[in-house]
């Protein structure tokens, strides 16, 4: 089982097409910072509850079975062909070209684009600390050089 948020980036972003345009389209809603959307603990961000649509959509289409080139195989044809969504409702290919345009309008491919080369970067980073930790643990504290 595969969650969502493990998926590759663009992956990611043709399910939330794909449930955008399901859905009718997701009303324009400000992504704000990840902290902001943490203080805010009365309610979920709108952002967030956007994101929880498009993960239940996921799940509800067994998606998390599939492995990356099989999920893409299947977006790939359901973004050119259109699909049925839960409701029994046709959703065309023009429909969820719309969809990706709204995301662009919205600014939302831009945030989450962002968002994944950040992450990446913080990746990158612990990783490279974690190579470094574990080298010096395996060589050890440096013999001491008398003069």
């Amino acid at each position: 089982m595969t969650d969502l948020n493990s998926r590759p980036v663009l992956s990611k972003l043709c399910v939330a097409y794909l449930s955008d345009a399901s859905n009718g389209g997701f009303p324009q809603v400000m992504p704000s910072n990840t902290l902001s959307r943490l203080i805010n603990q009365e309610e979920i961000h709108p952002y967030k509850q956007m994101w929880n649509l498009i993960d239940n959509f996921y799940l509800s289409q067994n998606w998390h079975n599939l492995c990356d080139e099989s999920l893409e195989e299947k977006l790939n044809l359901f973004g050119e062909n259109g699909f049925t969504n839960n409701s029994g409702v046709f959703i065309s290919g023009d429909e969820v070209k719309k969809s990706v345009k709204r995301w662009r309008d919205y600014g939302w491919f831009d945030y989450e684009m962002k968002k994944a080369k950040k992450l990446k970067n913080v990746r990158q980073l612990s990783k490279s600390f974690g190579m470094l930790a574990a080298f010096s643990l395996i060589s050890g504290p440096l013999p001491f050089v008398a003069e």
